[in-house]
């Protein structure tokens, strides 16, 4: 099937001009790397990532991200994260319900009256609001919870296990020789040290805004080559990465990182692009265990296949952006509702010829 041609048929079929909600979508929604990786689970996926970008309020990303700040911006760790010292009141209990409402509502500027009646009414309390408000101010524990609630305001809250854990993995990554000069940006003639750089781009035949964030970029201006660095939280066998580096697509985040950084050096550096080199390297940690970490190369060629799905993605998405559909992927609709499915004959050596299966030479079984 050429998905370019019968989505540019089905296009000016149905579409003969971009509609004003398609042409909405290519200039508001942008395309990064984890949103293609949604896209490839399905066309809805992606639709739910883009409408609601939940996907990174998960404990292991929280985790995750706050590990990423802490290695490459320590300096900003106290600004964004407050670690939770207090014991807060049982998540359930009437009382803690209590307090985070009030909170809530004293933080979105509720009247100090109407919030504290709110809270109550949502706390559940059957005794009587003053008697609960009592409780509430002479009680150390509760007040010391309060305040801390006050001081965690606008940053994201951290357990006490949670910073421990993250300072063991920043630890294991600055004591691993080759992952901490990645990390290094102690002046050097020639080179320029990039953290956490947001590059806006384009890419040729598409009409999508492109995003990515790359965790560091070293650039080397006199052999004028670029290692884009990329950390990796994992709570399996760091040693074993190759299952997360494929069922996770890592191998085409770097890529289309990679095409990020080709647009940056001809649209910031103003260079030719084909005069630069690229590398990527992964510096992987260990979530459990003995937060161990590992520095991996990824292969040229994986970069190669992770480019041709890219390309591949790009094509469906567009068609979804210009159609505006997104309940099914794209065969569904172009197959009048049946998708063809067949198995992948090249692992089995054989070949469909004129309706039946026939066997490649010099594989038959006796």
């Amino acid at each position: 099937m050429n998905l370019q041609k019968d989505s540019q048929e089905m296009s000016l079929q149905e579409a003969p001009k971009r509609s004003l909600e398609a042409q909405e979508l290519f200039d508001n929604w942008t395309v990064s790397a984890s949103g293609l990786s949604e896209f490839s689970k399905s066309p809805l996926a992606f639709k739910a990532y883009k409408e609601a970008e939940s996907s990174e309020d998960s404990d292991h990303f929280k985790l995750g991200t706050a590990i990423h700040c802490r290695v490459l911006e320590s300096e900003e760790f106290d600004n964004r994260y407050y670690v939770m010292e207090v014991e807060p009141p049982g998540a359930e209990t009437n009382m803690r319900i209590f307090i985070d409402r009030y909170f809530y509502y004293i933080t979105n500027d509720f009247d100090p009256i109407l919030a504290k009646d709110m809270a109550y009414k949502d706390s559940g309390y059957k005794t009587k609001l003053e008697t609960v408000w009592k409780n509430f101010e002479e009680k150390e524990s509760y007040v010391e919870y309060w305040n801390a609630l006050v001081d965690s305001e606008d940053k994201i809250v951290l357990s006490s296990k949670e910073e421990l854990l993250i300072e063991n993995c920043a630890k294991s990554i600055f004591n691993h020789k080759i992952a901490d000069s990645f990390l290094d940006m102690s002046p050097k003639d020639d080179i320029q040290y990039l953290t956490e750089c947001e590059i806006l781009w384009e890419m040729k035949g598409f009409d999508f805004k492109m995003k990515s964030i790359i965790d560091r970029m070293i650039i080397n201006t006199k052999d004028k080559l670029i290692n884009i660095i990329d950390i990796k939280t994992t709570s399996k066998n760091v040693h074993k990465f190759q299952y997360s580096y494929k069922s996770f697509a890592t191998y085409r985040q770097l890529a289309f990182y990679g095409h990020a950084v080709m647009w940056y050096i001809e649209n910031v550096l103003k260079e030719d692009r084909k005069d630069w080199s690229l590398t990527t390297t992964i510096i992987a940690v260990q979530t459990t265990g003995f937060n161990e970490t590992v520095v991996y190369a990824p292969d040229p060629n994986d970069m190669m296949i992770g480019h041709r799905e890219i390309i591949d993605l790009l094509t469906e998405l567009n068609w979804h952006y210009e159609n505006n559909l997104w309940e099914y992927p794209v065969n569904y609709y172009l197959s009048g509702g049946i998708v063809p499915i067949a198995l992948d004959l090249d692992k089995y050596d054989v070949t469909r010829e004129e309706g039946n299966v026939q066997e490649t030479e010099g594989n038959t079984n006796n």
